[in-house]
């Protein structure tokens, strides 16, 4: 069993209001939020070639958010109004699924999942001489079937296939086939893969019925999608490398349009190509059973550690179409820098298991663009 609750205060200056230095309106949006989640899993293997999961989860959201809006500026003459809004999201989620050894080197999985959403969100909208309310309420469901076969042999090689459709009850039902192969060379460590699939994606309960920049004509996101690359492990696998060459077709891509006025909207065709290149340093530390005891727990000393940084570098370009029929536009050569880093260790001599996670990140990102 699973369970999370948070509640969040925070106050930020609008999206578009030109920040803490040249924000005209000098209040910060409030925003309070508290979301909670339960969650139940169960698993059972009756016999050696038979697996079955079972999974339900349950999420809740309430939000209230208090805006000063955004004063007119030269790109947009009319601005935003003060505004308010209290909304709430529930989503349930149930997963079974099957898990077959059908031989040696194959196994499939059977499954289905059920997704029940309910979003609800009231609103007004300031504008001095009167007040114009706003009601957006959403219930939907989404039945997926799904399957998924894994073929691996000793010598390396492995092949992944799977199918999932999606039957929402809002719009026309979607089906996504996906392959994937890898092989990897154990005398050099080095891993070659390609990968193969297509995506469906509904709006969001925020992009359908926000106050200020939904849009209840969203249609859902189509994609293509294709990789292929390889990695290389070094110095006794301490260090991985890796380079991937991606191709992402998206259609009705739903994207934010400044306006004005500002609004969430499908682009029709949307074309992200580009090479990510990614580095993992891993490196065990043995931990001296004596010098240290002061200042680390006894259960650690003697343990390795494992200590984990990296970091991955991506650049691409991305073409976008407006809508349809309007005239397409190069944009978006774009280079982000991910950090990441953490530690996990264990005794292996008294069985004990001490362990701590972290990662932290930053992103720089490198635009240009083209009209």
């Amino acid at each position: 069993m699973v369970s999370h609750f948070a509640d969040s205060h925070s106050e930020n200056f609008p999206d578009d209001s030109g920040g803490p230095q040249y924000a005209a309106r000098r209040q910060t949006d409030r925003r309070h939020e508290q979301q909670s989640t339960v969650g139940l899993n169960f698993s059972h293997r009756p016999l050696a070639w038979l697996n079955y999961d079972l999974k339900s989860s349950f999420y809740n959201s309430v939000d209230d958010v208090n805006s000063p809006g955004i004063a007119p500026g030269a790109r947009d003459p009319f601005g935003i109004p003060p505004n308010r809004s209290k909304g709430s999201f529930q989503r349930g989620t149930f997963t079974g699924s099957t898990t077959l050894a059908v031989l040696d080197h194959l196994s499939v999985n059977l499954g289905f999942e059920e997704l029940i959403e309910h979003g609800a969100n009231a609103s007004e909208l300031d504008f001095r001489f009167f007040t114009l309310g706003g009601k957006f309420k959403l219930t939907r469901y989404t039945s997926s079937p799904f399957f998924e076969a894994r073929a691996s042999w000793p010598f390396g090689l492995t092949l992944l296939g799977g199918v999932r459709a999606d039957f929402p009850d809002k719009f026309s039902a979607n089906v996504s086939p996906r392959v994937g192969a890898a092989y990897r060379v154990a005398a050099s460590e080095t891993t070659f893969k390609a990968n193969w699939g297509e995506g469906f994606h509904l709006p969001s309960f925020f992009a359908l019925g926000n106050p200020i920049v939904g849009n209840p004509n969203l249609k859902p996101e189509t994609s293509k999608s294709f990789d292929i690359g390889a990695s290389q492990s070094l110095w006794n696998k301490h260090v991985e490398v890796g380079v991937t060459y991606f191709d992402n077709r998206y259609r009705n891509l739903i994207d934010f349009d400044a306006g004005p006025p500002p609004q969430l909207v499908n682009r029709s065709n949307v074309t992200a190509r580009g090479v990510e290149v990614d580095q993992i340093a891993v490196s065990i530390v043995k931990i001296a059973d004596a010098d240290f005891d002061m200042f680390i727990p006894q259960t650690l000393a003697g343990a390795n550690v494992k200590a984990l940084a990296g970091f991955r570098f991506e650049i691409g370009i991305a073409n976008d179409g407006i809508a349809e029929g309007e005239k397409t536009r190069q944009m978006k050569t774009f280079a982000p820098v991910c950090f990441e880093g953490g530690f996990a260790g264990g005794d292996s001599v008294s069985g004990a298991d001490a362990r701590a996670n972290g990662d932290g990140k930053f992103i720089g990102e490198i635009r240009s663009h083209t009209a």
